[in-house]
């Protein structure tokens, strides 16, 4: 039957029989929601269901990246249940104990069990799996309504399979509006059942299919098209249906989505609260097992990061049966390079029966220090109660690489040192101090003097430079070695360590403790040296360095203090951050939608690295790069309205950090 005849005989039906079968479906609606609405009240009368806690309606209030949060997916929890001797006076059984105990998160399939508990069986979020685009082919579904005349068809009538159900499952036209209501009203009605707080979509089929799909046909719909409708679905699906919404990426949509840069690629990642990527790292099966898939998997956590999206991450073993040692390392340990708080993760082999569930995957390492970075041929992360080290795929064995003191790792091995092969990771606890210990050598502002030394002395460690270029107009110095507060270092910086402050020392009233510049209590030579080229002559309001030389430096030093010129140069370090500018968004700006963040540096040794930060979080990093480019997505699901502030810092050779920001207004 072509395309044409199928839309024709879709709406031939007889009027009469209309009639009547609407008002024996009105009948049959009616009582059904009658049983629905009274077995719930019944039951928790008799005691027989538990009162079911407030629904999850956001990822909000999640823990910190550190947590990890393991979701479950149970395939078979009605067996499971009934074999464990759970029942409706029996809500307190080892597999309930368990689960609660264990699991942050649980994703279901419709099950019986599920209805008759509520939400005994789960003391967290719980999401039902769906596969609203399913067809099967005596024309059943997922979705009442949805039937043989909504397959998706090739341009000479024949219908489309759902990607890997060639000749089980047709593939529902998304484009059609009808279909999407009929999916949305489906999903509506689940989230109504008291057991589930949220769905969970399989959308393996977002990708269109191919020939081989279509009998050897072409799809009438565009890949664009194609795209479009599910952009809309996904977003649809967030604010049409109540509570978090999880989309199923499979290793296909991972390929085809991830390499799209569209508008309607990015409105489809970022509708969702998050995507799960199915068979995780230590599979390998979306090629990152190599160094460009490595690097291509990570690029697209960074992606759904920005769009405001999070990661559930499932790790399968790289074969049958649980997951070797090595291979459970890796894939925990990835997770936590690269999470963000609204992630989960979750593994194949612990599939609700609780058999040897790793009390590692219930672990907290606290707040995540910031990105991941390159250390000892590794790579690293910090977390304020420990660290994650992987070795990534394509730099051989990494052997013998100090640890800095003996820590313990979540398997109990105790390691001052460690060796890792490719595709190997540890993650390790650090001690938790009975009081937080000072930071010595943090330095916020980036000017070369650490946030301890600058409180020494009384200059601003917040700011590295005065905020105006009218001269001696602060109330509290900014950058230490621009003594008069005129924005630059010159002869009458070095003016005020002359006589009778010179070689004066602590307790002496000629000694200044704002003219300490190296903190050792005494005022001399050592700390004309924190002057010395090329600090001397540099404007900090422009970031221009003066060109005298260090034998040029010395006369004036000498002029100065009344001593002769000194007989070697004084060693001068480099102590000058690199120079940051963001040239979008400008500051000040109103934004909305997609904003396109965009940063250069400049330095005198060379830029190692540079990080964009968003209200304190760091949301992106690169690495050897002068410029850096962000797509931060500020849809209303994602970002609060108000104030937030935008700061790149960018880092040098010697390990000086310069920075910039701007604040803007959603």
């Amino acid at each position: 039957m072509g395309f044409v005849e199928i839309y024709k005989k879709r709406f031939k039906e007889d009027h009469r029989v209309k009639f009547v079968s609407l008002y024996i479906g009105l009948g049959i609606i009616l009582l059904f929601f009658m049983v629905v609405s009274l077995a719930p009240t019944v039951g928790r009368k008799l005691g027989l269901i538990e009162e079911r806690k407030e629904k999850q309606t956001t990822f909000a209030d999640v823990p910190t990246n550190g947590k990890i949060r393991f979701l479950s997916k149970l395939t078979d929890l009605d067996s499971q249940w009934r074999n464990a001797g759970c029942s409706s006076s029996n809500l307190n059984c080892t597999v309930a104990q368990m689960m609660n105990a264990s699991y942050e998160a649980i994703m279901v399939f419709d099950c019986s069990i599920c209805r008759e508990f509520g939400n005994a069986f789960s003391a967290g979020p719980s999401f039902v799996y769906q596969d609203p685009t399913m067809i099967r082919t005596d024309g059943s579904s997922d979705s009442p309504g949805v039937d043989l005349n909504d397959v998706l068809l090739t341009t000479t009538g024949q219908r489309c399979w759902q990607r890997f159900f060639n000749g089980s499952r047709y593939l529902a036209d998304v484009t059609q509006q009808d279909v999407q209501d009929e999916i949305i009203a489906k999903l509506q009605q689940l989230v109504s059942n008291s057991a589930f707080d949220a769905i969970y979509i399989d959308v393996a089929e977002a990708y269109l299919p191919n020939a081989a799909d279509c009998s050897g046909g072409t799809p009438a719909v565009s890949n664009a098209a194609w795209l479009t409708a599910w952009a809309t679905l996904a977003e649809r699906m967030q604010n049409e249906v109540p509570g978090p919404l999880i989309l199923n990426s499979q290793y296909f949509t991972w390929n085809s989505l991830v390499s799209t840069s569209s508008t309607n690629a990015d409105r489809f990642w970022a509708a969702p609260d998050a995507v799960e990527i199915e068979f995780g790292w230590p599979f390998g099966r979306h090629g990152e097992g190599t160094a460009s898939g490595w690097q291509g998997k990570i690029n697209y956590i960074n992606r759904l990061h920005g769009l405001g999206t999070g990661v559930f991450v499932q790790d399968y073993p790289n074969g049958n049966g649980d997951f070797a040692l090595a291979e459970e390392k890796y894939g925990l340990a990835m997770y936590l390079l690269a999470a963000d708080a609204p992630d989960y993760y979750g593994t194949f082999n612990h599939d609700g029966h609780g058999s040897g569930f790793f009390s590692g995957y219930n672990a907290d390492l606290g707040v995540a220090q910031g990105p991941f970075y390159t250390w000892n041929g590794l790579q690293r992360r910090d977390f304020a109660s420990g660290f994650v080290l992987v070795n990534n795929p394509g730099g051989g064995t990494v052997s013998n690489i100090a640890l800095g003191g003996s820590f313990t790792s979540l398997w109990g091995e105790q390691l001052s040192s460690i060796t890792l092969g490719e595709k190997q990771g540890n993650i390790f606890r650090t001690p938790t101090p009975s009081s937080p210990l000072p930071v010595i050598d943090k330095d916020t502002d980036g000017d070369g003097f650490s946030d301890a030394a600058e409180t020494f002395m009384g200059t601003d460690p917040i700011k590295a430079c005065p905020a105006t270029s009218i001269a001696n107009d602060e109330s509290i110095d900014a950058w230490p070695p621009d003594i008069d507060d005129d924005q630059i270092v010159d002869i009458t910086d070095i003016a005020q360590l002359g006589p009778p402050v010179y070689e004066s020392t602590a307790g002496d009233p000629n000694y200044s403790k704002r003219k300490d510049l190296n903190n050792d209590g005494v005022n001399n030579i050592q700390d004309v040296d924190k002057m010395a080229p090329p600090v001397f002559w540099t404007n900090c309001a422009t970031s221009v360095q003066g060109s005298m030389t260090l034998e040029q430096f010395n006369t004036q030093i000498a002029s100065v203090i009344g001593s002769e010129p000194l007989s070697s140069p004084l060693p001068v370090g480099d102590t000058r951050p690199p120079n940051v500018t963001i040239s979008s968004p400008v500051n000040g700006k109103t934004v909305s939608g997609r904003v396109s963040i965009n940063a250069a540096a400049s330095d005198n040794t060379g830029v190692t690295k540079m990080e964009i930060y968003i209200d304190g979080s760091a949301v992106f990093t690169m690495d050897n790069v002068t410029s850096i480019n962000y797509d931060w997505n500020t849809q209303p699901k994602k970002v609060a309205s108000g104030s937030h502030t935008i700061e790149v810092k960018a880092y040098d050779n010697a390990g000086n950090v310069g920075f910039s920001s701007v604040s803007v207004t959603k």
